[in-house]
């Protein structure tokens, strides 16, 4: 319904411009990064960008996708709940509270990648631009990428030594409305028929979340000299389902609502019900 689709993208501004930016500066304020734990965020931005690039590739078995369809399908394949939902809390429960902050560090990528890079995409698409320096920029200087610049800020002020006020800020009751926030509109958005209408697609996104990447990932570790530890943090993210952004993106930009908001509960389900449980049984065991 047209109402119902302009009070959701209402919902998910309010959101991007004025909590997810507070949030986000307040956080990387307070950050102090050592040299040695920047290969779980570049490891991040692994995932995702294989995760984009197998979804590019697997979109071609799809028939009859237009270009909205296909974008929604390749943003669906990149995106992934590494967040406290999903990858952080499965870091706290396998590896407890050291794995809990390594998680956060991991999940540095993720502003300037979701922001900086997939918005823009989908925002071209959804006016369909053609990808120009023009056009990019354009759909970059956006209010609903008002996180990405505080993520910008907050790291310029922590590498400059400024120190954080020392006041109290809700952090914890914001990050809680924030992910209301996220799954209110997703529930909004779901209709159970469309899962029979997305059934290829689920089953492909199944296979690249739950089989290829965390294989592809598992090959890599072994043969990369780090942490076991920091190994076991990589790897759990790249077994974790699609992540509700794809659904607010698809929301905010016209894009194919039905089939994100169908792939994201699927996934989610299929993750919980049958992938969750092989992985508390197998991870004690995964040499790493």
């Amino acid at each position: 319904k047209p109402n119902l689709k302009k009070s959701i993208k209402k919902i998910i501004r309010i959101n991007f411009i004025i909590i997810e930016p507070l949030v986000v500066l307040w956080t990387t304020w307070g950050l102090s990064i050592k040299k040695e734990l920047l290969f779980l965020p570049a490891s991040g931005f692994f995932l995702v960008f294989a995760g984009l690039f197998l979804g590019f590739l697997f979109s071609f078995l799809l028939k009859r996708m237009n270009r909205i369809r296909k974008a929604t399908f390749i943003i669906i394949s990149s995106s992934a709940n590494h967040g406290f939902t999903m990858g952080g809390f499965l870091c706290y429960l396998l590896l407890g509270e050291k794995g809990l902050g390594l998680a956060f560090v991991f999940l540095l990528y993720f502003t300037f990648y979701a922001f900086a890079m997939i918005m823009p995409y989908a925002n071209l698409i959804s006016n369909n631009h053609k990808l120009s320096l023009k056009t990019f920029l354009s759909a970059l200087f956006q209010f609903q990428n008002l996180p990405l610049f505080a993520a910008i800020t907050g790291s310029m002020l922590s590498l400059l030594n400024l120190p954080r006020p020392d006041i109290y800020f809700p952090l914890e009751p914001l990050v809680f409305i924030t992910i209301f926030i996220y799954f209110f509109s997703t529930g909004l958005t779901f209709i159970f028929s469309n899962i029979l209408k997305t059934i290829p697609e689920n089953l492909i996104t199944g296979l690249l979340k739950f089989f290829l990447l965390p294989i592809i990932t598992y090959c890599l570790l072994y043969f990369i000299p780090i942490s076991p530890f920091i190994k076991k943090i990589i790897f759990i993210h790249s077994t974790v389902p699609t992540g509700v952004y794809s659904v607010l993106i698809a929301s905010l930009f016209d894009l194919d609502l039905p089939l994100a908001s169908s792939v994201f509960i699927v996934n989610t389900l299929a993750y919980l019900i049958f992938i969750l449980p092989i992985l508390f049984i197998l991870f004690p065991i995964i040499p790493f």
